[in-house]
């Protein structure tokens, strides 16, 4: 990806100062098809998903994990740094520890 200061400077190349693109490819060391693509967009672009975002693999099951939880007096959570989260299971496990603490918890002896 470029920044917008490279897209002016090659638009300004060609546009403004009247060179050709296959002379601003040369001079800025960018592909013609980049230096094309600098040309039709007065800006970058951005990225766009190929992909419909993916719905979490435990969606179906959330009402029902739900409900264990809440119905559960202890938990206990031990070794969470062995298991790799995605970010909808750390967001689902931040709101597991926030409605337990808001629930209130007693510190239980060992």
């Amino acid at each position: 990806m470029f920044a917008v200061e490279i897209y002016a400077a090659v638009r300004r190349f060609v546009f403004v100062d009247g060179n050709s693109r296959r002379e601003a490819a040369r001079i800025f060391g960018l592909s013609r098809e980049t230096v094309a693509k600098m040309c039709r967009f007065s800006l970058p672009p951005g990225y766009t998903r190929t992909k419909p975002v993916e719905k979490p693999k435990l969606g179906p099951l959330l009402p029902v994990i739900d409900s264990i939880l809440q119905a559960t007096k202890l938990l206990i959570i031990d070794d969470l740094g062995y298991v790799p989260l995605s970010v909808t299971g750390a967001e689902l496990l931040f709101e597991v520890f926030s409605q337990r603490y808001e629930r209130g918890s007693e510190p239980q002896p060992y």
